[in-house]
């Protein structure tokens, strides 16, 4: 049960890194458009 435990813990904290690395990337692409989109305001 120990064993299986650990691999449970190690799978739960692989898939909250997977989580946390798409919504960070998702962050990022919502803030990278938006600066986009004003730098192109700003041009225009």
């Amino acid at each position: 049960a120990g064993k299986r435990r650990r691999g449970w813990k190690i799978l739960m904290k692989k898939e909250m890194r997977m989580k946390v690395k798409k919504m960070t990337m998702r962050m990022k692409g919502r803030k990278e458009r938006r600066t986009k989109a004003r730098m192109i305001s700003t041009e225009d």
